[in-house]
C-alpha cells in the first residue's frame, strides 16, 4: 500500500468566473500578500533566499516582496531584524542595503512566474484546505511554497534538506514561523498526452499538487493556538509529538476498524472478481479491440459493475455512485479508494518509525488527522465522512471550529463565508460549465 497523488473527486476551478466570490478574494489576498513561493523550473523562480549560516540567518522574499513598493517597507523591517543581531550602526546599514539590493538585481534576473499561473495556483491552494484555515493562514502570514520539482528538495535550506529534502510536502513551524511546502511533480497547467497518466504534467501534477497541500494545511491547522497566537499543542498530540491525543487515537483505531470491514464487505461483493475482468477489458481494448471475446467481456464487465454497486447502495454505501461516476471501471477505482484510505489511516514510512511507541503512535495520529482533508479532496467528502466517520468528525467538529475561533480571536472580527457565486455573463457561465465537463487539456 502506498499513498495515491493522482485522483480528485472534483475538477478544482481555475478560471476566475468559475470560482466562488469569497473563494477568489482569498486567492487574491493570497497573491499580494507576496507570501506564495512558486519555483517552476531553474530560470522561472519569484523567491530569493538570503542565507547567512554562521549567523544562522535563512529568510525567503519573493519577488512581490522585494520589488512591490506596497510590500517593500515590511521586508526592509524583517531584513533589519534579522541582520540587526549580529551587527549594528553604520554596518547594520551597509549591509542592509548591499543584501537588498542584491536580492532585487538577483530576482530581476530570473523569468518572471506569469501573473495567470500565480492566480491559478493560488487558487488551486485556497481549494485545497477549509476557507477559515486559508484566512488564519494569510492573517499569520504563513509561507506558502509551491515546487513543480516531484520533491521539496529545491526550496529547502542545506540544513532543512538533509532531513527531509526527499519530501513531497511539509508544514514546518518553529514556534513563530510557519511554512507551507507543496510539491507538484510536473506543470499543473501543461497539457499531458497520456490520459492514463498517473504522473507528469498536467492532471496528475495538478491532483498531486492539491492532494499535497490538503495534507499539509491539515498539519498547519492542527495547530492549537492562545489567545495570543502562540502555537501550545496539537488537536492530535501534544506540540512536541510525544504523546497523541486519547480522543484521536482512539478514532483512528475505529476507523482502521471500519475501513477493514467495508474492504471486506467489498470483496465478499465480488470486488476481485470485477477488478479481474476490468483489467482484461482494458487489455481487449488495447490490443484486441475489435474480437468478440472484448464484446463478451464488457457485457460481464457492465452486469458486475451493475451488481456491486448495487450491494453498496442496498448496504447504505451511497457514496458509491459518487466514486464511480469518475471512472468507466468503478471496480479498479473502488480497490484504489479502499487502500489508499487503509494506508492513510496508518501511514507507514521510516521517518514514522521510533523507538518510543508514544512518539510512533503520536506521529501516526498526527499524520492521520491531517490527512482527512486530504481524503475529501481524493475521494469526496461523502466517502471520507464514511471510512474516516471519527476523525472526519474531530477535523471537521474541532479542528476547524478552532480555527474560525483563533481567527476571530486574533483579528478581533467575526469569520464569514457565503460562498457567493461570481455574476458571469450568460455565454461565459455556459463556457464555464463545458470547461468542467470537457477532458483536461
Amino acid at each position: 500500500m502506498s499513498n495515491v497523488y493522482h485522483v480528485l473527486a472534483e475538477r478544482p476551478a481555475l478560471e476566475k468566473e468559475d470560482m466562488y466570490q469569497e473563494l477568489e478574494a482569498l486567492a487574491e489576498s493570497l497573491v499580494r500578500s507576496g507570501r506564495l513561493r512558486i519555483d517552476q523550473d531553474f530560470d522561472r523562480v519569484n523567491y530569493i533566499r538570503l542565507a547567512r549560516p554562521y549567523e544562522n540567518i535563512y529568510k525567503v522574499f519573493s519577488r512581490r516582496e522585494l520589488l512591490d513598493p506596497a510590500l517593500v517597507p515590511k521586508t526592509e523591517t524583517i531584513l533589519r531584524i534579522a541582520l540587526g543581531k549580529y551587527h549594528s550602526g553604520t554596518e547594520l546599514e551597509k549591509l542592509f542595503r548591499n543584501e537588498l539590493e542584491r536580492m532585487q538585481a538577483e530576482i530581476s534576473r530570473f523569468e518572471p512566474v506569469d501573473a495567470e499561473t500565480e492566480m491559478k495556483l493560488a487558487r488551486l491552494v485556497v481549494q485545497s484546505a477549509h476557507p477559515a484555515v486559508i484566512m488564519l493562514l494569510l492573517w499569520e502570514e504563513v509561507e506558502v511554497f509551491i515546487s513543480y520539482s516531484y520533491n521539496i528538495g529545491d526550496m529547502l535550506d542545506i540544513n532543512a534538506w538533509q532531513s527531509v529534502g526527499s519530501s513531497n510536502g511539509l508544514q514546518s513551524t518553529d514556534g513563530r514561523n510557519s511554512a507551507v511546502f507543496i510539491s507538484c511533480g510536473g506543470d499543473p497547467f501543461r497539457k499531458n498526452d497520456d490520459p492514463d497518466a498517473k504522473h507528469g504534467h498536467g492532471l496528475p501534477a495538478m491532483a498531486r499538487m492539491m492532494v499535497i497541500a490538503g495534507q499539509e494545511l491539515g498539519h498547519y491547522a492542527d495547530i492549537i493556538r492562545d489567545a495570543y497566537g502562540r502555537k501550545m499543542s496539537r488537536h492530535s498530540a501534544d506540540l512536541g509529538a510525544t504523546r497523541p491525543k486519547e480522543k484521536v487515537r482512539m478514532a483512528r483505531l475505529k476507523d482502521v476498524s471500519t475501513t477493514e470491514r467495508i474492504g471486506a464487505a467489498f470483496h465478499s461483493w465480488g470486488l476481485q472478481h470485477l477488478v479481474a475482468l476490468e483489467r482484461n477489458l482494458i487489455f481487449f481494448g488495447k490490443h484486441r479491440r475489435f474480437s468478440i471475446l472484448r464484446l463478451l467481456t464488457m457485457l460481464r464487465v457492465r452486469w458486475h459493475q451493475w451488481l456491486l454497486l448495487y450491494k453498496a447502495r442496498k448496504a447504505g454505501l451511497s457514496f458509491i455512485d459518487e466514486v464511480a461516476a469518475h471512472t468507466p471501471y468503478p471496480g479498479i477505482h473502488i480497490a484504489l479508494m479502499l487502500s489508499d484510505m487503509r494506508f492513510n489511516l496508518e501511514p507507514f514510512a521510516s521517518a514514522y518509525r521510533h523507538a518510543n511507541s508514544n512518539v510512533e503512535e503520536a506521529i501516526i495520529c498526527i499524520e492521520a488527522l491531517a490527512r482527512v482533508p486530504q481524503q475529501a479532496i481524493k475521494w469526496g467528502h461523502a466517502a471520507t465522512q464514511v471510512f474516516m466517520s471519527s476523525l472526519y468528525t474531530i477535523y471537521y467538529g474541532e479542528v476547524v471550529p478552532n480555527c474560525i475561533a483563533s481567527y476571530e480571536v486574533l483579528t478581533g472580527g467575526e469569520y464569514k463565508m457565503q460562498f457567493t457565486s461570481l455574476g458571469m455573463k450568460p455565454l461565459r457561465r455556459v463556457a464555464a460549465r463545458i470547461r468542467r465537463i470537457l477532458p483536461f487539456s
